[in-house]
């Protein structure tokens, strides 16, 4: 969840799936962002009202679609299940949006492979801005759709790809911020955890010890920067 003014200059990538009230004001500030060197990925529906909550003359997203190089043209909620074609297996459910490129810099990710008015068409697309950029996904994905969207933008390094390798029922979390890449653990298995940290990683907080998570113990830890 994004607010306006926040300082993102520490967010390398923000997430704004349900980001469906976009004013002017918002709009210049996101694109700040984003031409800072930031990743934006916008959800369905994005950018579809202004702070009265009346819809823009422009449908989604609306005072971004410029940032985004592209416009939705059609809009309907789902029946069925609909497959997209693109470089990860996903599937469209309960909502899709066609999207139109307008800027030849706009990158298709995936389109829907069936469906009637939206087969073919593209459901996520992507415009690099910079070193950052801007990604509007016009479906509601399964959670292999997801994960293939984040495993997109890893490869386009707009996120950091975690330095530890945790074993199963280990929940990792990162963040990437001015002070470096923080990381927060914790063990739900029913058996103690051994990581292994990157030397000069500082254990923060917890409950790590020796490398050691207990059952149910967490740590927070600062891996320092890239």
């Amino acid at each position: 969840v994004v607010f306006p003014g926040q300082d993102l200059s520490g967010y390398r990538l923000v997430l704004a799936p349900a980001l469906n009230v976009v004013d002017a004001g918002m709009a210049g500030w996101l694109e700040a962002y984003v031409r800072g060197g930031g990743w934006l990925v916008m959800g369905p529906r994005g950018g579809l009202k202004d702070d009265d909550n009346a819809l823009w003359p422009a449908r989604q997203p609306g005072p971004l679609a410029p940032l985004f190089g592209a416009e939705v043209d059609g809009f309907y909620a789902l029946d069925d299940e609909r497959p997209l074609a693109g470089t990860w297996p996903a599937t469209a459910r309960v909502w899709a949006e066609t999207i139109r490129p307008v800027d030849p810099a706009v990158e298709v990710w995936a389109r829907y492979a069936t469906g009637g008015w939206t087969q073919g068409r593209p459901a996520v697309v992507a415009r690099p801005v910079g070193e950052g950029g801007a990604v509007y996904v016009g479906a509601l994905l399964d959670a292999a759709g997801q994960g293939g969207l984040i495993e997109a933008l890893l490869a386009r390094r707009a996120v950091a790809s975690p330095q530890i390798q945790a074993p199963k029922g280990v929940e990792v979390a990162t963040r990437d911020g001015p002070h470096g890449l923080c990381c927060f653990l914790m063990n739900h298995s029913d058996q103690p955890a051994s990581i292994s940290i990157l030397l000069g990683t500082r254990v923060m907080l917890g409950d790590m010890t020796s490398g050691s998570l207990p059952v149910g113990g967490f740590a927070l830890l600062l891996l320092g920067h890239p």
